[in-house]
Formats: structure tokens, C-alpha cells, sequence
């Protein structure tokens, strides 16, 4: 049954507090006036103790910020005590002081006022004590003052606890009222969420589904040959924006085995499983499968992704296979005596993944660094570590790409306490609009571990993408087709990925990170492949683009527009990116030896009716002396001007005119 209670931390005073706090009512020390000690003069000195606590304040690296009142250090004194006496930059009535302790607070051992005549006011003094927690944010009340409050003095006796202790702000208060931070977390649900544990949430890309393992469901395939089996389920969002109640995904994905998703590719006809096994579903081995939609929209059998040279020794691995489907991203073990790190590994021409390469020490620790997901920009990672310091076991943390060699990144980004805890945190994802982050956590939670969900802060999420999505079509009879989408570098030809259409309803769904000029294109058998671009150069925010892609079946008579050929205005020499659409044309061309076609090249009706028949007919004949060039034979081809005399849009707007302005082939022969 679902706990009622709100995660609260009741110190002392009865401070509340779960997230985020509002600080307005408090004014925070902006002066050191004195101190026993200080570690350094920049990192841990007793200045950091001013402004705004960052720990509870989500700011990264926050033990960091923190001044440390104490260290350990052997001292001849029986009782040792440090201090740091801070002053505030507005003298104001108090009647309560916050203390945000950073970790291993209960040190604390005498807390002074002192007012505009420096005279003193003890407010709070106690014996020092372990209270056995990393953090917490103090308050301390009394009745308001009648003086102005300019200075404030802590005492602590460091000693008492094994750990450091330190103090990451000071402040004072005219207000009672107890600071609240609140949850931001929030829970998915009983229609998600059980008594059971919800693990290795996986959103798709376009935030409607959600697919996760659940662990020790007696529904799970596997319960009666192993009570504590993993089974893949999923959920999806319904038309009121609510979800649906989770369903197991049933054979060929879950058997009597572990199962747990570790990648849904955008277009959710691929996913990639814990696990190997070979074509009959015989389980071989830890390492990665892939399972593969099938016309009936069915799982087909499972594939192995080969790695190369992959090892690893210990059973606690993860996975993550880019959208693209080029790299895998892995946390292992493949040293004697060492810990989980992140490496990479490359898909190569074969169809194998290559010998995993380490990502680099900017992100891998003397620790444990787990669960790496890289968002759809292709950039930025997402992991858990516990060698970064934070607020717990294993936090959340982010880090950016910075080149292609998968081992130069920006230095790792603590996500905060509105998504890390003082618990083990970790199998975070999020969809391609990068709003929302999905992970598990086990506060107030249905049963063990719940799936959550909470917004991010701009800068915490991954760059802008658009996701395209629409229907592949036949442009004869307007029924779908299950066809392979392919998506280029339009100035080079460069392939930067894939992705299938359903086969029943043609819907595809493709996601492009920004920066970039693509080609897509749909190939399906029996079908010329229609080409499309989208320049994404220029895109600083989340956008989706929906358009439908048209195959023209290979029949005579039938005309193929060219769309990814390129011209100077009113010229006719190709510009280079061409080549792509140019050579494409070659190969069906060779591989169909027996077409004839005529080029045909068109415009608007700007110009006059001669120039615009001698640009067209200049066009087509320059695509004609691209093939010839290639190797096609000239008898298979002919060429003809149309100028503006067949129009397929109007030409009384730009856009119109544009999609006028055309070189197509058609099939003579066949």
C-alpha cells in the first residue's frame, strides 16, 4: 500500500525538508570574521561557508563548497574545538539561524549572536554527537530579538564523528516558519508501479511508451524456476495523457532467464535485450541481443550483437546502444581487482562491435561508474558513479562529447538533489525532447523500488533534436509499407544511422540531432528509393516534423523525382552534394540492366518561357553526363527540358515555386 507520508526530515527545530527550498525569508552570511583553522585557501576554507548553500541547492561539487570545520587531524588538546564566527552585510532581527551541515553533521557544539556592540547571545549548546545521516539543514529557533543581529559564531567539536564534517552556509531569519523543499519526484503510479521492485526504466524517444523490468512478479515467465526473475514490461500513455496499466511483453523478449531492455531504438521496431542468444532463443552468456519486429509486428528471434574481445569479471554489467546504432556504450569489469568503468565500442563494417576502449578518466573514477545513457544528440551522457563525490551512494551525473574519439569530455555534472538522494541512484533515461528524466527511486514508494519521473533544469538537459515522423507510403495506391529509412550526411554521404518503418501502418519515426544537413530516404524492394533533406544547421530548440515518404513502384511509365540535386540559381552545374542522389541513381541503374529512363528537368515560371526551356534542358543534361561518367550507357538514357509547362504546385507562392524547380527520370523501358 502506498505510503501517505511526505518525505520530511525533522531536525531539532522540526525543519522540513524533501527538495527544493524557498530561501527569500533568509539572508545568508557574506563575511568571515574569525576562524580556528583553515584547510586551504581556496577549496574547503572557511569562505565557503557564505551565500547560498550549495549542497541543498543543487549545485555540483558541493562538498566542495563546503567549509570543513574539521578534519581529524591529532592534536594534543584533550577536547578540541574549532570555530568560525561570519557576519552578515544587513544587521537585522532573528529569531531563527539555519545551518546547512554538508556531512557527518551533529558536531556542533555552541551557536552565539552577537549584536552591533559585539556583545554575545547563546542560542543554541548541546554535546557534540554521530547522528548517522550525510547531511542536514539545521534550523535553530528563539524569540525574535530585540537587537540587530551583525555576527554569528559556531563552535563544533569535530572529533566526535569518524568522518570530516563541514558547513556549507549560514543564515539568519525574522521568520518561524520552517523551510520546505519541496519533492519534485514524481511517482508514475499504481498502474506501474507494485509491491514488486520497477527497474532499468527505458522511455522511447518520443515519451509515449515506457518499457522496464519488473523483478519477482509471480506473473514474470520465469517466476516458477526462479522466484527473484526479471521480466521486460511495458506501458503506454493513452489519449487523456495517462498510463496504462503495465503488461509483461511476453516470449520471444522475456523467458525463464534475467530480461531486462537496454535499448529501444526511436522507431521502436528494434530493441536491444540483456543477454545472449543465438537464433532459437538458447541462452548463451551475459552480453546483447537484438530482436527485430517482423511484418506481422511480432518480435522476430533474437540476434547477438558481437563484441569483439569482450570481458568482463564480475555479473554487474550494463549496456547502452546509441540511436544510431554505431557505438555501444558498456559498464564493466575487465581488470583483476579493479571496478566498473565506462567504455565504447564501435560498430564496424562486418556487422561486429569493436574491442571495448575505455571513455577516459574525466569520467571513469578509482570507483564505480554505471548505467551510461546517451541521449539522442549523440553527446551527452548520462551515468551513475560514486567516485565523483555527491549526495549518497551512487548519484546521477552528466557529462558532453566533446569530438568524435569517445574519450574527451567535459567534466562530469552532479544532476542535484531534485534527482539524486542520500541512496543508491541510477538507470536514468529520458526521451528526445529531453524534458522530462525517468529513473528509480525507493522514497515513498508503492512497494521496493518505483519508477519516477522528474523535470529537468534547462542546463541539465542533452542539446536539441528534431523527430520526424510520418508514414511510408506507396504514391500509387497510398498504402503503407514496411521499408527501411536511411539517413545521411547530405555534403558527404556520410551514414548516420537507420531506422524501419511499421510494417502494418508504414508509421516511421527518426530522430536527428542539430548541426547538421541530412538526407533520408526510404528503400523498400520493388520501390525507387525518394530521397528528402532537412537542414537542421541552424535548429536551437526541440522541434517535430511530421511528413509522409512516398515510394514510386519500379513499373514503366512511372517518374521519380530527384529532390537531393543542387544548382546555383538559374545555373545548371551539380553542386557536390548531389553526388549522394547522383550515385544512388548509378546504382539501381547498374543493378538493373535492362531500364531505360529519360531525365526530365523543370522550373517555375519566373524567367521567360526561353530561358526557363533552356535551363531545364541544360539541367537534364547535366545529370545525363554525370551518369555517362559513372559508367551508364548512353543508349539507356535521354534527356528533355519541360521549363515551367508542368507544374505540380502552385506557383503563385515561393514554396510552390520551389517544389516546381525539379530534375525527375522516368521509365521508358523496363
Amino acid at each position: 500500500m502506498k505510503k501517505l507520508t511526505t518525505f520530511l526530515l525533522l531536525l531539532f527545530s522540526g525543519i522540513a525538508w524533501s527538495q527544493k527550498p524557498d530561501w527569500e525569508f533568509v539572508q545568508w552570511a557574506c563575511e568571515v570574521k574569525e576562524c580556528s583553522h583553515q584547510y586551504s585557501s581556496e577549496e574547503y576554507s572557511p569562505s565557503k561557508t557564505l551565500g547560498l548553500p550549495d549542497t541543498f541547492l543543487l549545485r555540483p561539487d558541493a562538498l566542495k563548497e563546503a567549509y570543513l570545520i574539521g578534519w581529524n587531524e591529532k592534536t594534543d588538546k584533550e577536547d578540541p574545538i574549532a570555530f568560525v564566527k561570519v557576519a552578515f552585510c544587513s544587521p537585522q532581527k532573528a529569531q531563527k539561524v539555519v545551518i546547512a551541515e554538508s556531512h557527518t553533521p551533529g558536531c556542533i557544539t555552541r551557536v552565539t549572536l552577537f549584536d552591533e556592540k559585539n556583545k554575545e547571545y547563546e542560542v543554541y549548546a548541546g554535546e557534540a554527537k554521530n547522528l548517522n545521516q550525510l547531511k542536514r539543514l539545521w534550523e535553530i529557533t528563539f524569540p525574535l530579538t530585540s537587537y540587530l543581529v551583525t555576527a554569528i559564531k559556531i563552535e563544533a567539536k569535530p572529533t566526535v564523528n569518524v568522518e570530516w564534517n563541514a558547513i556549507d552556509a549560514i543564515g539568519i531569519s525574522e521568520e518561524s516558519k520552517p523551510l520546505v523543499i519541496p519533492n519534485h519526484l514524481e511517482n508514475l503510479g499504481f498502474k506501474i508501479n507494485t509491491d514488486y521492485s520497477e527497474l532499468k526504466p527505458k522511455i522511447s524517444s518520443d515519451g509515449k511508451t515506457l518499457y522496464f523490468s519488473r523483478f519477482a512478479d509471480p506473473n514474470n515467465i520465469g517466476h516458477n524456476y526462479q522466484p527473484e526473475d526479471q521480466d521486460i514490461w511495458f506501458s503506454e500513455l493513452d489519449e487523456h495523457g495517462n498510463w496504462t496499466y503495465a503488461k509483461n511483453m511476453g516470449r520471444p523478449l522475456n523467458n525463464e532467464f534475467p530480461n531486462w531492455p537496454i535499448s529501444i531504438s526511436p522507431d521502436e521496431q528494434s530493441m536491444v535485450v540483456s543477454g545472449k542468444y543465438d537464433r532459437y532463443g538458447t541462452y548463451l552468456g551475459g552480453g546483447l541481443s537484438s530482436f527485430i519486429k517482423i511484418p506481422s509486428g511480432a518480435w522476430g528471434k533474437p540476434a547477438e550483437l558481437t563484441i569483439r574481445n569482450y570481458k568482463t569479471l564480475t555479473p554487474a554489467v550494463d549496456f547502452f546502444l546509441s540511436n544510431n546504432k554505431n557505438v555501444i556504450l558498456l559498464s564493466i569489469n575487465p581488470k583483476t581487482g579493479s571496478h566498473n568503468d565506462i567504455y565504447f565500442s564501435i560498430l564496424l563494417e562486418d556487422g561486429t562491435y569493436s574491442e571495448p576502449k575505455s571513455i577516459g578518466n574525466v569520467i571513469n573514477t578509482p570507483k564505480n561508474e554505471f548505467a551510461p545513457f546517451l541521449a539522442s544528440d549523440n553527446i551527452t551522457l548520462y551515468f551513475s558513479s560514486n567516485g565523483h563525490g555527491g549526495y549518497g551512494g551512487n548519484d546521477i551525473f552528466m557529462s558532453r562529447r566533446l569530438d568524435d574519439t569517445w574519450q574527451n569530455w567535459s567534466p562530469p555534472m552532479n544532476l542535484g538533489i531534485e534527482v539524486n538522494s542520500s541512496n543508491f541512484d541510477s538507470d536514468f533515461s529520458i526521451s528526445a525532447k529531453g524534458d522530462y528524466a525517468y529513473l528509480v527511486s525507493n522514497n515513498d514508494s508503492y512497494g521496493k523500488e518505483d519508477i519516477v519521473r522528474v523535470k529537468l533544469k534547462d542546463n541539465l538537459r542533452p542539446h536539441p533534436v528534431s523527430f520526424i515522423k510520418g508514414r511510408v507510403l506507396n504514391k500509387k495506391t497510398n498504402q503503407p509499407i514496411g521499408a527501411e529509412i536511411i539517413y545521411e550526411l547530405l555534403q558527404s554521404s556520410r551514414l548516420e544511422g537507420t531506422a524501419n518503418s511499421d510494417s502494418k501502418t508504414g508509421a516511421y519515426k527518426v530522430v536527428l540531432p542539430y548541426g547538421k544537413n541530412y538526407s533520408y530516404r526510404a528503400s523498400a524492394k520493388g520501390f525507387y528509393p525518394i530521397s528528402e533533406n532537412l537542414d537542421l544547421t541552424e535548429v536551437s530548440a526541440y522541434q517535430e516534423i511530421e511528413k509522409d515518404l512516398y515510394l514510386v513502384p519500379i513499373e514503366k511509365g512511372e517518374t521519380f523525382r530527384l529532390n537531393n540535386l543542387f544548382f546555383d540559381t538559374a545555373k545548371y552545374d551539380l553542386l557536390p552534394t548531389s553526388n549522394g542522389e547522383l550515385n544512388r541513381l548509378v546504382d539501381f541503374l547498374k543493378i538493373n540492366t535492362k531500364i531505360k529512363i529519360e531525365i526530365s528537368g523543370h522550373t517555375d515560371n519566373v524567367g521567360t518561357d526561353e530561358s526557363n526551356m533552356t535551363l531545364s534542358d541544360n539541367r537534364a543534361q547535366a545529370v545525363v553526363k554525370y551518369l555517362v561518367e559513372k559508367g551508364i550507357n548512353s543508349n539507356r538514357l535521354s534527356y528533355k527540358g519541360y521549363g515551367e509547362i508542368k507544374p505540380e504546385a502552385t506557383n503563385e507562392t515561393e514554396e510552390g515555386r520551389q517544389y516546381n524547380r525539379r530534375v525527375s527520370f522516368t521509365i521508358l523501358e523496363n
